[in-house]
């Protein structure tokens, strides 16, 4: 589908076949509209975005996919002459120091531009490289390629080894472990990511995910992974975000076909006198004639707010320092918990307990008017949660001030837990609530739960 889109540069990028059987799978609202709604869907993201064997890597989006331009030169002392299975190749002040087999290089100028062959191997102290299959002739010197993928195929590697487990093939919060965790495992389809440093209307900042596989999240089954190597870190980081797209691509594309072609619509189209045939002709104009600029729209979309998230202006920066953490502070920081303008105690309760009257309504999912089944609050992915327990001094997006700062600023992303940035003007008064808050554990409404609790435990132990 997505050819028709002009100027879009795609790459296969050959992965490894392991585990051989892994497969990206649709989403449960691409599964609910007609067969025949979905087909063009599934080839779109084929096409775009490849297999978990056999990556793609569309250039348009602002992901390091691992980039190498070079050009074919001559050996001064002419030992070896360009062969058509290999060259000698100058790659300018970023020479890569290792490329691995089966990382796609595509000629961009001379008899083989537009194609695309794999590479064997790269001897970086000979500057010698060695593709997978021959040449029918030799590439002259002078010649321009460029070297794509080996960033996001070590990622996929990576995040098959570390991540699929609980986080799902697809990134949809599904792997084999993630039914018996509680919080469910992030599902990145959503392009959704909930501690973040950017302000509320953006997507993470790069630097928001390395936080998070470096340091784990507190509180949850995300681990620390501090021991990857830097390199380990940035691919896994960029086939996350790779994954998080490539789900937002899906979900625009849904938007756009479930008002008219879902199942439950077809059936209610159906039953008031529309035949199936109908329908379809209308389908199969629409993905020949609108289809392509939809994709397109989408593309460019996705493209423009992921970039926007690495722009220092979008990032949640206080023009003032901390308050000093006084007595006086937390004071003005308690009068602001309990206000009209925060309404914290909602939520959060009167003593940060997390248990504010919002936990005992009953609340519409988000975009209808239904009701979930249950009490309390959820998140964007339909999981009911309850609100952070203050006095247990565990922050999941990190504990240092700047963090608890950027959540009361900007909210939690794809939860109730709204930004008071526009409420709170003050850096000062934000600064307040922060001390306050931070202080919580070691008040002596924690410190008494915290006795009673401990004391609950140890009868419990030894009660026969």
């Amino acid at each position: 589908m997505s050819q028709l889109i002009p100027a879009v540069m795609l790459v296969v990028i050959a992965g490894c076949g392991n585990p051989p059987d892994a497969e990206f799978v649709l989403s449960e609202r691409t599964r609910g509209l007609d067969r025949e709604a979905q087909k063009p869907i599934a080839i779109t993201l084929e096409e775009d975005f490849g297999t978990p064997q056999d990556l793609v890597a569309w250039l348009r989006f602002p992901l390091n996919y691992g980039r190498h331009e070079g050009s074919v030169i001559k050996d001064e002392e002419e030992k070896i002459i360009p062969k058509a299975h290999q060259f000698l190749a100058d790659f300018g002040d970023a020479q890569p120091a290792d490329l691995k087999s089966g990382t796609p290089l595509m000629w961009l100028s001379g008899i083989y531009k537009g194609q695309t062959v794999p590479l064997r191997n790269y001897d970086s102290e000979n500057r010698l490289v060695s593709l997978q299959q021959g040449l029918e002739t030799a590439p002259a010197v002078g010649d321009q390629f460029v070297i794509v993928g080996d960033v996001l195929q070590n990622g996929r590697k990576l995040y098959m080894t570390h991540c699929m487990h609980c986080h799902g093939v697809s990134g949809d919060g599904a792997g084999p472990t993630a039914p018996f965790l509680n919080p469910r495992p992030r599902d990145y389809r959503l392009g959704l990511f909930k501690f973040t440093s950017t302000k509320a209307t953006f997507k993470a900042h790069s630097d928001d995910l390395e936080r998070i596989v470096k340091y784990g999240i507190p509180g949850t089954y995300m681990p620390s992974f501090l021991l990857l190597e830097k390199d380990e870190m940035e691919a896994i980081i960029e086939y996350v975000r790779f994954l998080a797209i490539r789900g937002e691509m899906e979900k625009k594309l849904v938007d756009e076909l479930e008002s008219d072609y879902s199942k439950e619509v077809m059936k209610k189209r159906t039953k008031s006198g529309e035949s199936r045939e109908e329908i379809l002709e209308e389908l199969a104009s629409f993905f020949e004639e609108d289809y392509p600029d939809i994709i397109d729209y989408a593309a460019t979309d996705l493209a423009e707010v992921w970039s926007a998230a690495n722009e220092e202006g979008n990032l949640i920066l206080p023009k003032l320092p901390r308050v000093a953490d006084t007595a006086e502070s937390r004071e003005r920081g308690r009068k602001l918990y309990l206000s009209n303008d925060t309404k914290c105690v909602t939520c959060h309760g009167p003593t940060g307990r997390g248990n504010g009257s919002a936990t005992k309504d009953f609340w519409k999912k988000k975009g209808t008017n239904e009701t979930y089944a249950e009490r309390g609050l959820h998140d964007d992915w339909g999981n009911k949660m309850k609100p952070r327990d203050l006095t247990r001094g565990i922050y999941r997006g990190g504990r240092r001030p700047i963090d608890i700062y950027r959540r009361i600023y900007a909210g939690i992303k794809g939860t109730p837990m709204p930004g008071f940035g526009t409420v709170l003007k003050k850096d000062e008064q934000i600064w307040d609530l922060v001390n306050y808050v931070m202080s919580l554990p070691f008040s002596k409404q924690a410190k008494t739960n915290s006795g009673h609790q401990h004391g609950k435990k140890m009868a419990s132990s030894t009660k026969k």
